[in-house]
């Protein structure tokens, strides 16, 4: 029989290399997760803000965000229809005051039900997710038949996010807050309403609004004055 070859010391090496990467992505070796990975399923409300990228921005100061976590790099709120919890990816040497580590560089506050629910990373809310706005720097999907916790003028909002089964909100600051909304309703019909009662409410509020219709879905843009967008709570 022929001696077995000898291969070169780095050679060996080289293949060692590639052998125990092979078997790192077939043992499962954890990764850092998407943010959007924390959804727990039934997640009635999920909002989203890069905030490395608004931090600049007048819309920054306006985000519902604990002063905690304001150094983050991004944050991802959740909304279960009763309760409200944040995670938050940074560079966090030790959780902020009132934050529990769920994961590699991401912590979580808020409802401890909810933290818990987001830690065990179960990728739910993929029928929310379907409906989030592209490349958008701030955005919400959210259930139409969820009611938000808002204050003021936006309180108005919820009696119109009724009429959607699935409504999503895109943000973009510049030298004022561009507002990108989509409703998706059940019918035409229901989508109609809705342009109509949006028309409605825009032309009491004095706010400039695009309306459009395609079948079923309704949307609207408008820019608004930073001074007249309210923080949310």
């Amino acid at each position: 029989m022929p001696p077995l070859p000898v291969f070169p010391r780095s050679v060996s090496r080289r293949r060692l290399t590639i052998g125990a990467a092979l078997l790192a992505l077939e043992c499962g070796t954890p990764r850092e997760q998407p943010l959007t990975a924390c959804i727990p399923p039934g997640a009635a409300a999920v909002g989203f803000a890069d905030l490395a990228r608004l931090r600049a921005t007048p819309l920054y100061a306006r985000l519902p965000v604990p002063d905690a976590l304001r150094e983050a790099n991004e944050a991802l709120a959740v909304y279960d229809g009763k309760d409200w919890a944040i995670a938050a990816r940074g560079d966090f040497r030790h959780p902020p005051a009132g934050a529990t580590a769920i994961g590699p560089r991401i912590v979580a506050m808020g409802a401890p039900e909810l933290v818990r629910a987001m830690g065990a990373f179960p990728r739910g809310g993929q029928e929310l997710l379907a409906h989030e706005p592209a490349g958008a720097p701030a955005w919400l999907t959210m259930r139409g038949s969820v009611g938000l916790p808002l204050t003021g003028n936006f309180a108005n909002l919820n009696r119109l996010l009724r009429q959607a089964e699935y409504i999503s909100i895109a943000a973009r600051p510049g030298a004022q807050i561009e507002l990108d909304a989509a409703a998706f309703c059940t019918t035409p019909e229901r989508a109609q309403h809705l342009e109509e009662n949006i028309r409605a409410l825009a032309s009491l509020a004095r706010v400039e609004v695009s309306v459009t219709r395609d079948g079923s879905t309704v949307h609207a843009r408008a820019a608004v004055p930073v001074d007249r967008l309210e923080p949310l709570k």
